[in-house]
């Protein structure tokens, strides 16, 4: 119907069509803040969860599970409706912490710990690249439809295809390009791209009028209506067996749930609702106008899966590409490649923002941390990093896009568009036991969050990777079909021969159920550190930052121009210097000179302005290597306690990261004589039993636990203790040193904060 170089002269005058917005866009950005539209442009933006597997797998599914496929429109429904307060406690939560990812968000929670974000981020990678692999396949399968109708093309052919003649590839490279080029414009992960996310509401208004168009067409020009097409469907036994309510049951409830969770954890989504998010308004329209969009895709889903069936009762057209060829088959050429630029929309919208998303992580989580430590120990120039961030950042987006069709050359050429999907959906659904419980439960810690991931990430593997593979010939079928050494009651899509719902359903159910059993079992048996219950009482309870009356200084060795020079080799002087003189002005200071002393405010500002850079967890790790070379005495922890009372949210985690590196025992008291923070030195120098500490226990009871224990020396033990809060009374330092039953000397000093209470070091 078309030929090959039209098709490519079409898409690429699309592809100039949106590079023309997106530039636009980014220099109206510039100028100024449009509060008219951004909220209509964020809302609009949202929808690039409507990919080619909802323009085309959608129909795909509808002609081969009935009513399954609203599951992937009821899921996000769901979740906008009835789970909003927890989305926008999520918005709170990342912008308060200048969050720039998923991983970075998950990491945060459990006490910025390295290592989790690089877990994260390789679920987000795995869960990402068969999604993008699939938009791929999408336009490639579209190109094929539209120069070969009537006749079909060998479903496996790009297997056999050369890669410089695979259109695939050159789509990849194409998208590589237009994602580098504006989604790597600024620096900091964390400041909107205006521009990037005006293309993409384009291209949600053109996907929505290409599927609305066809659905039309079908449903009033070839047939007359609604009524007319269900009647005729009727007399078509395979639609008819589709639509049958056993199989609307079938795996419903887990094809939801994911929907449910992929809304708000897939990375895309995640950078789009929270990162993009950069005004209070962007959001006000977002909660009705996203499931009405949806609604409007999900009306003519059935109406055009019921005319392929009944256009084409053979077989011999794939239910996945109806939507192109229902058009060409009744002579509309026009409508055909109208759809054609629908579908290629969804795909392109999809894929840009992903890899946008998770090259962000990657960088951010892997890469730039490996660099950063050994360029770090490498030189202590302060040369700019700045520009060493963004060429990682775009060789990470181009790396990942290849793999991405590498991905697509070996799985999901072999599986249909909505298999596909489901398998992205089910990996990144593994960070939903994290993610969530880290709004809502205060007891997660990281050893709970990291053995759940491993636990899920395995089951997802076996149980729904492997058969997936096992299509591919990927995979021995002596294994999925007899288990392995012969155990039938462990085959992959079998496991444990709990198969009622097919391995799909299974599959999810064993690998989110046993990730979430993991992570709280595991997160109540191993004790917290304090930078745990930190970081969980700032994401559940979302504390507020509130400027501080008075801004003391930390009196510590650290100058502003220590902070200013530390800034600028990753964020730039500039983006520096605006942020340093609006701190000033919002505190009607004098302007900030460099041999000034820095107050706790400046170093988490300083924290902030990395974090948007690098991610939360690389930023602390820069922030402890840079005050590691400063001389931390008790004098500087007690300051810092003091401001801690005051600004809890933030400067709870400065302190947990200057008293872990410390090898003294450490343990702070309030005004109240109530235990409010440790270290984990401190827990093993006096041997607590599990869950004996814990925020708000009154000292006396400590102090009780200790001298029972023979710590405090001979004696009556209820002296000891009374002495203890006489000598807090007073207010007075003191120090004594215990020789204890194992032959070691504890040296103990309390010392008296300012504000009261006392810091205790041993």
């Amino acid at each position: 119907m078309f030929a090959g170089w039209q098709l490519i002269l079409f898409s690429l005058l699309y592809l100039l069509l949106l590079f023309a917005i997106a530039w636009q866009g980014d220099r109206v950005a510039r100028k100024h803040y449009q509060a008219r539209s951004r909220p209509w442009v964020f809302s609009l933006a949202l929808t690039v969860y409507c990919t080619s597997w909802t323009f085309y797998g959608a129909v795909g599914q509808a002609t081969g599970g009935g009513w399954l496929h609203l599951s992937i429109f009821i899921g996000p429904i769901l979740t906008f409706i009835f789970a909003w307060p927890l989305l926008r406690k999520i918005f709170r939560v990342s912008k308060a912490h200048n969050l720039t990812s998923i991983a970075d968000f998950i990491a945060s929670r459990y006490g910025k710990w390295q290592p989790l974000a690089v877990m994260v981020t390789g679920f987000a990678l795995v869960g990402t690249l068969p999604y993008i692999a699939l938009q791929l396949k999408a336009v490639t399968m579209a190109y094929d439809v539209l120069t070969h109708f009537p006749n079909q093309p060998l479903s496996n052919q790009s297997s056999l295809t050369p890669i410089f003649n695979d259109t695939a590839f050159f789509v990849a490279l194409a998208l590589a390009a237009f994602t580098i080029l504006f989604g790597t414009r600024h620096i900091d992960a964390t400041e909107h791209h205006e521009g990037l996310l005006r293309a993409i509401a384009f291209e949600s208004l053109i996907k929505l009028f290409a599927f609305l168009a066809v659905g039309i067409f079908v449903t009033w020009h070839v047939f007359g209506g609604f009524t007319d097409l269900i009647g005729k469907a009727e007399f078509f036994r395979p639609l008819e067996s589709q639509l049958n309510t056993d199989n609307f049951t079938q795996g419903f409830v887990a094809q939801t749930l994911l929907s449910m969770l992929a809304i708000i954890l897939l990375p895309r989504m995640f950078h789009v609702t929270v990162v993009e998010n950069a005004h209070r308004n962007d959001a006000r329209y977002a909660r009705w106008f996203l499931p009405l969009y949806l609604i409007l895709f999900a009306l003519f889903v059935m109406p055009i899966a019921a005319a392929g069936l009944i256009t084409f009762p053979d077989g011999s057209v794939e239910p996945d590409t109806f939507v192109l060829t229902l058009p060409l088959a009744f002579n509309n050429g026009w409508l055909a490649l109208l759809a054609y630029i629908g579908g290629f929309s969804a795909a392109t919208s999809m894929a840009i923002m992903a890899t946008v998303a998770v090259s962000i992580m990657v960088s951010n989580e892997i890469v730039i941390p490996l660099l950063l430590k050994y360029r770090w120990e490498k030189s202590n120039s302060h040369q700019s990093f700045g520009q060493f961030v963004l060429r990682t950042r775009r060789l990470t987006m181009l790396t990942l896009m290849l793999l991405a069709y590498l991905t697509y050359r070996t799985i999901a050429e072999f599986n249909s568009l909505a298999a596909t999907g489901f398998l992205a959906f089910a990996a990144i659904g593994q960070l939903a036991p994290a993610a969530l419980g880290g709004v809502i439960w205060k007891g997660g810690n990281r050893w709970g969050t990291a053995a759940g991931l491993i636990l899920g990430g395995f089951l997802w593997v076996y149980t729904l990777l492997l058969p997936t593979l096992g299509a591919a010939d990927l995979v021995s079928g002596q294994l999925l079909n007899q288990g392995p050494f012969g155990l039938t009651w462990l085959k992959p899509t079998n496991l444990f021969g709990l198969s009622g719902e097919g391995f799909f359903s299974q599959g999810v159910f064993w690998s989110i159920g046993c990730n979430l059993a993991a992570y709280i079992l595991v997160s109540r048996l191993t004790p917290q550190r304090m930078i745990d219950r930190i970081q969980a009482s700032t994401f559940v309870d979302n504390l507020e930052s509130k400027p501080l009356k008075t801004s003391r200084l930390w009196k510590g060795s650290t100058k502003l121009g220590d902070l200013r020079n530390l800034a600028e080799r990753f964020v730039g002087n500039e983006s520096v210097d605006k942020a340093f003189a609006e701190f000033s002005n919002k505190r009607n200071q004098q302007p900030l000179k460099n041999d000034d002393p820095a107050s706790i405010e400046l170093i988490q500002l300083t924290e902030r302005l990395l974090a948007g850079v690098l991610g939360a967890s690389s930023a602390r790790i820069v922030m402890s290597s840079a005050l590691q070379g400063k001389e931390i005495k008790i004098s500087d922890v007690i300051s810092i306690v003091d401001e801690a009372s005051q600004v809890l949210e933030f400067n709870r985690s400065l302190l947990q990261s200057t008293i872990e590196n410390l090898s003294q025992g450490i343990s702070v008291i309030d005004q109240h004589l109530n235990l409010v923070i440790w270290n984990q030195r401190y827990l093993e120098l006096f041997n607590f039993p599990d869950d004996f500490m814990r925020v708000g226990r009154p000292a006396a009871e400590v102090f009780r636990y200790n001298a029972e224990r023979g710590e405090y020396g001979p004696g009556d033990p209820e002296t000891h203790v009374q002495q203890l809060i006489d000598n807090i009374y007073d207010g007075e330092s003191h120090r004594y040193i215990r020789y204890r039953k194992d032959g070691s000397v504890l040296e103990i000093q309390g010392n008296p904060m300012p504000g009261g209470g006392f810091v205790y070091s041993s």
